[in-house]
Protein backbone atom coordinates (compact mmCIF):
# COMPACT_ATOMS: atom_id res chain seq x y z
CA UNK A 1 0.00 0.00 0.00
CA UNK A 2 1.34 3.63 -0.75
CA UNK A 3 1.94 5.24 2.25
CA UNK A 4 -0.12 8.64 2.67
CA UNK A 5 0.57 12.11 4.10
CA UNK A 6 -2.74 13.97 4.96
CA UNK A 7 -2.20 17.34 4.78
CA UNK A 8 -5.91 18.35 5.42
CA UNK A 9 -7.64 16.55 8.18
CA UNK A 10 -10.24 17.79 10.99
CA UNK A 11 -10.83 16.56 14.59
CA UNK A 12 -14.54 16.91 15.54
CA UNK A 13 -16.37 16.60 18.73
CA UNK A 14 -15.81 13.54 20.87
CA UNK A 15 -12.98 11.30 21.72
CA UNK A 16 -14.50 8.65 19.68
CA UNK A 17 -14.54 10.64 16.40
CA UNK A 18 -10.72 10.99 17.30
CA UNK A 19 -9.81 6.89 17.45
CA UNK A 20 -12.20 6.34 14.64
CA UNK A 21 -10.24 8.58 12.68
CA UNK A 22 -7.21 6.96 13.71
CA UNK A 23 -8.32 3.94 12.76
CA UNK A 24 -9.35 4.51 9.49
CA UNK A 25 -6.39 6.39 8.32
CA UNK A 26 -4.26 3.74 9.88
CA UNK A 27 -6.53 1.34 7.44
CA UNK A 28 -5.48 3.50 4.11
CA UNK A 29 -1.86 3.31 4.91
CA UNK A 30 -1.51 6.81 6.18
CA UNK A 31 1.89 7.40 7.67
CA UNK A 32 1.02 11.28 8.88
CA UNK A 33 -2.41 13.07 8.97
CA UNK A 34 -2.16 16.70 9.54
CA UNK A 35 -4.89 17.58 12.12
CA UNK A 36 -6.58 20.61 12.97
CA UNK A 37 -10.16 22.25 14.63
CA UNK A 38 -11.37 24.76 14.06
CA UNK A 39 -13.78 25.70 16.61
CA UNK A 40 -17.34 24.79 17.83
CA UNK A 41 -18.89 26.98 14.84
CA UNK A 42 -17.41 24.50 12.51
CA UNK A 43 -18.73 21.59 15.09
CA UNK A 44 -15.17 20.63 16.37
CA UNK A 45 -13.27 21.43 19.09
CA UNK A 46 -10.04 23.91 19.34
CA UNK A 47 -6.88 23.74 19.32
CA UNK A 48 -6.20 22.29 22.89
CA UNK A 49 -7.95 19.18 21.42
CA UNK A 50 -5.59 18.92 18.64
CA UNK A 51 -2.19 19.57 20.43
CA UNK A 52 -3.82 16.63 23.04
CA UNK A 53 -4.57 14.22 19.54
CA UNK A 54 -1.03 14.12 18.72
CA UNK A 55 0.11 13.49 22.27
CA UNK A 56 -2.32 10.35 22.05
CA UNK A 57 -1.25 9.38 18.41
CA UNK A 58 2.22 10.77 18.29
CA UNK A 59 2.99 8.23 15.87
CA UNK A 60 0.51 9.23 13.12
CA UNK A 61 -1.23 12.74 14.30
CA UNK A 62 1.02 16.20 13.77
CA UNK A 63 -0.80 19.44 15.35
CA UNK A 64 -2.23 22.00 12.87
CA UNK A 65 -3.65 24.84 15.14
CA UNK A 66 -5.84 27.53 13.65
CA UNK A 67 -3.98 30.81 13.56
CA UNK A 68 -7.11 33.87 13.86
CA UNK A 69 -5.26 36.18 11.88
CA UNK A 70 -7.51 38.86 13.48
CA UNK A 71 -6.36 37.94 16.96
CA UNK A 72 -3.17 36.69 16.77
CA UNK A 73 0.14 38.00 17.68
CA UNK A 74 3.74 37.00 16.73
CA UNK A 75 3.85 36.09 20.51
CA UNK A 76 0.77 33.43 19.09
CA UNK A 77 3.21 31.75 16.46
CA UNK A 78 6.11 31.63 18.69
CA UNK A 79 3.63 29.67 21.26
CA UNK A 80 2.24 27.20 18.97
CA UNK A 81 6.27 26.51 17.28
CA UNK A 82 6.92 25.80 20.84
CA UNK A 83 3.91 23.57 21.60
CA UNK A 84 4.87 21.65 18.72
CA UNK A 85 2.46 22.31 15.46
CA UNK A 86 3.93 21.42 12.26
CA UNK A 87 1.28 23.89 10.37
CA UNK A 88 -0.95 26.36 10.78
CA UNK A 89 -4.59 26.33 9.61
CA UNK A 90 -6.47 29.17 8.26
CA UNK A 91 -9.88 30.05 7.37
CA UNK A 92 -12.76 32.92 8.17
CA UNK A 93 -11.02 35.91 7.98
CA UNK A 94 -12.20 39.27 8.49
CA UNK A 95 -10.54 40.66 5.93
CA UNK A 96 -8.82 39.29 2.78
CA UNK A 97 -6.12 37.43 3.00
CA UNK A 98 -3.47 39.14 1.62
CA UNK A 99 -4.14 42.66 3.68
CA UNK A 100 -1.11 44.07 5.18
CA UNK A 101 -2.36 43.41 8.82
CA UNK A 102 -1.51 39.77 8.01
CA UNK A 103 1.42 40.24 6.51
CA UNK A 104 4.20 40.12 9.71
CA UNK A 105 2.21 36.82 10.73
CA UNK A 106 2.75 35.20 7.23
CA UNK A 107 6.32 36.34 7.69
CA UNK A 108 6.55 34.63 11.30
CA UNK A 109 5.23 31.48 10.32
CA UNK A 110 7.97 31.43 6.98
CA UNK A 111 10.43 32.19 9.66
CA UNK A 112 9.68 29.03 12.29
CA UNK A 113 9.18 26.61 9.00
CA UNK A 114 5.56 26.41 9.33
CA UNK A 115 3.71 26.12 6.30
CA UNK A 116 -0.34 27.76 6.31
CA UNK A 117 -3.00 26.01 5.33
CA UNK A 118 -5.59 28.41 3.77
CA UNK A 119 -9.03 27.50 2.84
CA UNK A 120 -9.66 28.93 -0.19
CA UNK A 121 -12.78 29.17 -2.41
CA UNK A 122 -16.04 29.38 -1.30
CA UNK A 123 -17.19 27.76 2.72
CA UNK A 124 -19.99 25.18 2.78
CA UNK A 125 -23.07 26.53 4.36
CA UNK A 126 -23.37 24.42 7.93
CA UNK A 127 -22.50 27.31 10.22
CA UNK A 128 -25.68 29.14 11.24
CA UNK A 129 -25.16 32.47 12.03
CA UNK A 130 -21.68 32.84 10.79
CA UNK A 131 -21.27 36.09 8.35
CA UNK A 132 -19.98 35.02 4.68
CA UNK A 133 -16.41 35.64 4.45
CA UNK A 134 -16.09 33.66 1.29
CA UNK A 135 -14.74 36.55 -0.93
CA UNK A 136 -12.36 36.37 1.67
CA UNK A 137 -10.74 33.46 0.50
CA UNK A 138 -10.35 33.89 -2.94
CA UNK A 139 -7.25 32.30 -4.77
CA UNK A 140 -5.58 35.67 -6.21
CA UNK A 141 -4.84 37.09 -2.81
CA UNK A 142 -2.79 33.96 -1.86
CA UNK A 143 -0.62 35.09 -4.92
CA UNK A 144 0.01 38.28 -3.44
CA UNK A 145 1.00 37.13 -0.09
CA UNK A 146 3.40 34.22 -1.80
CA UNK A 147 5.47 36.96 -3.57
CA UNK A 148 5.18 39.43 -0.35
CA UNK A 149 6.61 36.52 1.46
CA UNK A 150 8.39 34.16 0.05
CA UNK A 151 9.58 32.24 3.19
CA UNK A 152 6.47 31.17 3.43
CA UNK A 153 5.03 27.84 2.27
CA UNK A 154 1.17 27.86 1.37
CA UNK A 155 -1.26 25.25 1.00
CA UNK A 156 -4.19 26.62 -1.28
CA UNK A 157 -7.08 24.17 0.12
CA UNK A 158 -9.90 22.50 -2.11
CA UNK A 159 -8.33 24.23 -5.73
CA UNK A 160 -10.15 27.49 -4.60
CA UNK A 161 -13.19 26.13 -5.45
CA UNK A 162 -15.05 27.68 -7.60
CA UNK A 163 -12.15 30.05 -8.72
CA UNK A 164 -10.19 26.95 -10.10
CA UNK A 165 -8.41 29.18 -12.79
CA UNK A 166 -7.12 31.57 -10.28
CA UNK A 167 -5.72 28.25 -7.78
CA UNK A 168 -4.21 26.59 -10.76
CA UNK A 169 -2.28 29.77 -12.04
CA UNK A 170 -1.02 30.92 -8.36
CA UNK A 171 0.66 27.92 -7.80
CA UNK A 172 2.12 27.63 -11.17
CA UNK A 173 4.22 30.95 -10.85
CA UNK A 174 4.74 31.08 -7.00
CA UNK A 175 7.24 28.44 -6.00
CA UNK A 176 5.70 28.42 -2.59
CA UNK A 177 2.30 27.79 -3.07
CA UNK A 178 0.55 23.73 -3.63
CA UNK A 179 -2.54 23.06 -4.01
CA UNK A 180 -5.01 20.22 -1.90
CA UNK A 181 -7.39 18.86 -3.82
CA UNK A 182 -9.97 17.56 -1.29
CA UNK A 183 -13.49 18.20 -2.59
CA UNK A 184 -16.44 17.11 -0.13
CA UNK A 185 -18.64 15.59 -3.21
CA UNK A 186 -15.85 14.63 -5.14
CA UNK A 187 -14.50 16.24 -8.80
CA UNK A 188 -16.08 14.06 -11.38
CA UNK A 189 -19.56 14.85 -10.24
CA UNK A 190 -19.12 18.65 -11.26
CA UNK A 191 -17.63 17.38 -14.51
CA UNK A 192 -13.77 17.34 -13.79
CA UNK A 193 -12.56 13.94 -13.98
CA UNK A 194 -9.23 12.78 -14.69
CA UNK A 195 -9.30 14.03 -18.40
CA UNK A 196 -9.28 17.56 -17.38
CA UNK A 197 -6.70 17.41 -14.28
CA UNK A 198 -4.67 16.38 -17.14
CA UNK A 199 -6.00 18.84 -19.41
CA UNK A 200 -5.66 21.66 -16.88
CA UNK A 201 -2.32 20.88 -14.75
CA UNK A 202 -0.64 21.09 -18.19
CA UNK A 203 3.17 22.82 -17.39
CA UNK A 204 6.12 20.67 -16.40
CA UNK A 205 6.23 19.04 -13.17
CA UNK A 206 2.63 20.71 -12.02
CA UNK A 207 1.46 17.37 -10.30
CA UNK A 208 4.47 18.13 -7.79
CA UNK A 209 2.60 20.79 -6.87
CA UNK A 210 -0.75 18.60 -5.78
CA UNK A 211 -0.95 17.15 -1.85
CA UNK A 212 -3.33 14.60 -0.76
CA UNK A 213 -5.90 16.06 1.58
CA UNK A 214 -9.31 14.20 2.77
CA UNK A 215 -11.15 17.13 4.91
CA UNK A 216 -13.67 14.48 5.83
CA UNK A 217 -15.23 12.87 8.76
CA UNK A 218 -13.60 9.49 9.78
CA UNK A 219 -15.86 6.85 7.76
CA UNK A 220 -15.17 9.17 4.54
CA UNK A 221 -11.55 8.58 4.40
CA UNK A 222 -11.47 5.97 2.36
CA UNK A 223 -13.74 7.67 -0.03
CA UNK A 224 -11.80 10.34 -0.15
CA UNK A 225 -8.41 7.92 -1.14
CA UNK A 226 -10.47 6.86 -3.84
CA UNK A 227 -11.09 10.34 -5.18
CA UNK A 228 -7.89 10.74 -5.82
CA UNK A 229 -6.54 7.59 -7.08
CA UNK A 230 -9.92 7.89 -9.65
CA UNK A 231 -9.10 11.63 -10.13
CA UNK A 232 -4.47 10.07 -10.85
CA UNK A 233 -5.96 7.39 -13.22
CA UNK A 234 -8.02 9.00 -15.00
CA UNK A 235 -5.54 11.62 -16.14
CA UNK A 236 -3.25 8.85 -16.73
CA UNK A 237 -0.64 9.58 -14.39
CA UNK A 238 2.71 7.28 -14.06
CA UNK A 239 2.93 5.29 -10.53
CA UNK A 240 5.66 7.68 -9.70
CA UNK A 241 3.65 10.51 -10.08
CA UNK A 242 1.04 8.42 -7.61
CA UNK A 243 3.52 8.43 -5.45
CA UNK A 244 4.98 12.06 -5.31
CA UNK A 245 0.98 13.05 -4.88
CA UNK A 246 0.15 10.77 -1.98
CA UNK A 247 3.46 11.48 -0.14
CA UNK A 248 6.35 12.51 -1.88
CA UNK A 249 5.08 16.41 -2.58
CA UNK A 250 4.62 16.13 1.17
CA UNK A 251 7.36 15.58 1.94
CA UNK A 252 9.31 18.16 0.16
CA UNK A 253 7.97 20.78 3.03
CA UNK A 254 8.14 18.24 6.17
CA UNK A 255 11.72 16.43 4.64
CA UNK A 256 11.51 14.38 8.76
CA UNK A 257 8.61 12.81 7.06
CA UNK A 258 10.18 10.61 4.63
CA UNK A 259 10.33 6.65 6.21
CA UNK A 260 8.11 7.49 8.59
CA UNK A 261 5.47 4.96 8.88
Amino acid sequence: MIPKIDVHAHLFLGQEELENLVAAARACGYSKMLLSATGRPHHQPGNDAVFQAARQHPGIIWPVPRLDLDTASLSTVEGYTRHGARALKVIDPLLPYNHPNYLPLYDAAGDAGLPVLFHAGIKARLYDGTPSCNSNHRPLYLDDVARRCPSLRIILAHVGTPWHDEALMTARVNPNVYLDMSSGSGWEVKGMDGAYWKRVLWWKDAWKKILFASDVRPHRIQWAVKVYEDMMSGAGLPDDAVEDVFHRNAETLWPEARGAS
